[in-house]
């Protein structure tokens, strides 16, 4: 087995940057607005990840995230009581966990769509919202979900088909573009109805150039993890991630990201890693196990960095300079997940060179179609025309009845001890 004493690491917690601190205020506020917006009677909406959040923005609708509010349940140890009581009421296990995270925290922490107790925001208590909007990239279950909700809550949805790419990109992609920026026009004229609030061409470009600086910022940190030692790990991106999903447009994010760069870059100059004695790069690659933030910390011990996430990096692609409608529906096309199997496996490639990776962690996700589809084929893509060794970890995002600390301990240490044959043979 590989020893997690010859070389000894600090705590994972005590080389965390030191910025990551601010994401608490963030995360307090966003909170506390998400308070305000029922105070005030202020629109809100149920919105999903691929989803035009900044439209919203645009049009002075408060954002509510049901997948966030789903990982804040997961992340607090309490996801497995709202599962419990989904599949009470009828819902599948084989069900997105996030899905029944959902369908569980609104029938147990609110009454009448609003939340009981303030403080339950902390274990995803999510509101009624105005209207709802769910879009099908990244994930076919978001339409469903949302379209459940919505009737369950008698509230409007306004659904956004998002065509996936999978051959002929380059002949088609302009008509998946006006095809899916008709529905935001659209979407638009849904807003105004439900709202009064009307579209501003100013605002909209002000809010898509503040999405892009945030987005900047995120990929300038990505590139700053190229270095090895890594000066960022994993857990400081998982939780990172917030801003991208409910904050692009507004100014708040951008702050935060600027006080990570500015660190990590400091870490660069002064050869200073993420983990102590880094001795193993590696990518994880799926949605992380919220509940078990610890298996993060259990291989940083084992002296192995996770430097590459594709699906949090996947949150923060670039806008073009004064962006169009047209533009932000490609982009939503454009998605990681939305890309054929040949694309991933050619983006993995690209990673493994250069991040100078050792080692791929692959989460085939129990409850997540999308994101476990062609695990196995990537694997053996993967291992076939690079020769890096791919670990496949049979999990769920947010149902802790899928994972066994003893067992991924296990599955770990025999991994490494992979990683180091592989090393020896070079």
């Amino acid at each position: 087995m590989v020893s997690t004493t010859t070389s000894p690491t600090a705590a994972p917690d005590s080389r965390r940057l030191k910025s990551s601190r601010y994401l608490k205020n963030l995360i307090e506020g966003y909170g506390m607005g998400c308070l305000e917006a029922d105070r005030i009677k202020q629109p809100t909406a149920w919105i999903t990840a691929g989803a035009p959040v900044e439209v919203l923005y645009t049009m002075g609708v408060f954002p509510l995230h049901p997948e966030n509010s789903a990982c804040v349940s997961g992340a607090g140890k309490v996801s497995l009581k709202f599962i419990e009581q989904a599949e009470a009421e009828g819902f599948s296990r084989d069900l997105c966990s996030y899905f029944k995270t959902n369908i569980g925290s609104t029938s147990l922490l609110t009454e009448l769509g609003i939340i009981k107790k303030p403080a339950d925001i902390q274990k995803g208590a999510i509101s009624k919202p105005t209207f709802m909007v769910p879009g099908g990239s990244i994930c076919d279950t978001h339409i469903k979900w949302l379209q459940t909700q919505a009737r369950r809550m008698n509230v409007p949805i306004f659904p956004i088909d998002v065509p996936h790419v999978v051959a002929g990109e380059e002949d088609r992609m302009d008509d998946y573009a006006d095809y899916v920026e008709a529905q935001l026009w659209d979407l638009v004229t849904f807003i105004e109805k439900h709202t009064g609030n009307t579209f501003d061409k100013v605002k909209f470009n002000e809010v898509i150039a503040l999405s892009d600086e945030l987005a900047m910022w995120w990929q300038k940190i990505y590139e700053l993890r190229k270095h090895v030692p890594s000066p960022v790990g994993f857990m400081d991106t998982l939780a990172a991630i917030f801003p991208l999903v409910i904050l692009p447009g507004i100014k708040p994010g951008i702050t935060y990201f600027k006080k990570l760069y500015k660190e990590a870059e400091q870490r660069v100059a002064d050869n200073y890693g993420a983990v102590e004695h880094e001795k193993y790069r590696l990518i994880f690659e799926g949605i992380p196990f919220w509940y078990a933030i610890r298996f993060v910390h259990m291989v940083e011990t084992m002296g192995a960095v996770i430097t590459y996430e594709p699906y949090t990096l996947a949150f923060g692609p670039r806008k073009p300079p004064n962006a169009s409608m047209h533009d932000l529906a490609k982009l939503i096309i454009q998605s990681p997940y939305n890309l054929n199997l040949e694309a991933r496996i050619a983006f993995f490639k690209d990673v493994i060179r250069d991040y100078k990776i050792d080692g791929v962690l692959l989460h085939n996700n129990q409850s997540c179609r999308p994101s476990a589809t062609g695990m196995y084929d990537l694997r053996n893509a993967l291992m076939e025309q690079t020769g890096t060794p791919c670990l496949i970890l049979d999990c769920d995002m947010n149902d802790p009845r899928a994972y066994s600390d003893e067992q991924m301990k296990m599955r770990m240490e025999s991994f490494l001890e992979i990683l180091d044959a592989n090393k020896k043979g070079r």
